[in-house]
């Protein structure tokens, strides 16, 4: 089995067995292909949010009302190491970061 960062994560078959059975409780398959990316021939659709928020800017253009800055303080050692690699894998799978030449 593969992380989503495509390193290699091992789970003992009795654990296999028992994610693929909480999964199909959950009315889910197990799946070991990762999601395609998407064949880029035209405009995407919005997604309901952005649908959302593109009817409030012509609805008010330019308002901030929609916004909500908001602040979280985190206690605790830093595991940078560990950020660096999230990071970097939300801009590696992300479709407005990734190169044409990743996959």
């Amino acid at each position: 089995m593969k992380s989503a960062s495509g390193q290699g994560f091992e789970l003992s078959e009795k654990k296999r067995e028992l994610l693929a059975a909480l999964l199909r409780e959950e009315g889910l398959e197990p799946q070991e292909d990762s999601i395609p990316r998407r064949v880029s021939d035209g405009p995407v659709p919005l997604s309901f949010a952005q649908q959302r928020l593109w009817f409030f800017d012509q609805w008010e253009p330019g308002s901030i009302v929609y916004n909500l800055p908001s602040a979280l303080r985190l206690q605790g050692p830093l595991n940078v190491s560990a950020l660096e690699r999230a990071f970097n894998e939300v801009l590696r799978r992300h479709e407005a970061c990734a190169l044409p030449s990743d996959s």
